[in-house]
C-alpha cells in the first residue's frame, strides 16, 4: 500500500512541460506502447500504424518473479509493483533502460493502470496518446475516442493524427 500510494503521489505530481509536436504517421521513429496485456494481432496493427517506428512494448505482470527466459520478446517489458522501491522509484535495470530511451509517441492503450501511468511519465515521451477516460487528473497530450475495441482506437488515432498533423491536406 506505501508502494502504490507514493506512485500515486509521483504520478499526480506529473507536470507536463513540454513542446509537443503531432507529426505524420511515417515521421514516428520511436514508440512506446503501454497496454496491460497484448492480445494477439495487436503488435502487428499498431506497427502498420507506424511504418518507420522502433517499438518498445510495456505490459504488467501478474507474477513478482519472472524467469528471464520467459520473456515474450526482444522490445517487450512486463511491469510489477515489486519493480518499485518503497518510495516509487524504479529499480528493475530492464526498465529503467527501456524508459530512459527518447521517443516520439508514447500510445497508451491501458484501462488506468496506475504502473503504467507511471512508466509513461518516467518516458517522457513527445506525445503522449492516450483514451478519453473519467480520470480526474490528465497525463495524455492527445485523448481519443477509445471505440469498443483496440482496432477501433487504433483507427481512431490514425484519423486524429492525419488531421492534426495536415497530413490531411496532402
Amino acid at each position: 500500500m506505501i508502494k502504490q500510494n507514493s506512485i500515486k503521489k509521483k504520478v499526480r505530481k506529473a507536470v507536463n512541460k513540454r513542446y509537443i509536436q503531432i507529426r505524420g504517421l511515417d515521421e514516428y521513429k520511436n514508440v512506446l506502447v503501454l497496454k496491460e496485456r497484448f492480445p494477439e494481432g495487436l503488435e502487428k496493427n499498431v506497427k502498420a500504424l507506424f511504418p518507420k517506428a522502433k517499438f518498445t512494448f510495456i505490459s504488467e505482470r501478474k507474477n513478482k518473479n519472472i524467469d528471464p527466459k520467459k520473456l515474450i520478446k526482444k522490445d517487450h517489458y512486463t511491469v510489477h509493483l515489486s519493480d518499485f522501491n518503497l518510495t516509487g522509484i524504479l529499480k528493475n535495470d530492464n526498465l529503467n533502460t527501456a524508459v530512459g530511451n527518447k521517443f516520439d509517441l508514447a500510445l497508451d492503450l491501458s484501462q488506468e493502470s496506475l504502473l503504467l501511468q507511471y512508466i509513461m511519465v518516467l518516458a517522457q515521451a513527445e506525445l503522449i496518446v492516450g483514451k478519453i477516460s473519467n480520470d480526474d487528473f490528465i497525463l495524455h497530450d492527445l485523448l481519443i475516442e477509445p471505440g469498443t475495441t483496440d482496432d477501433e482506437f487504433l483507427k481512431n488515432v490514425k484519423k486524429n493524427i492525419i488531421l492534426l498533423s495536415n497530413n490531411g491536406n496532402k
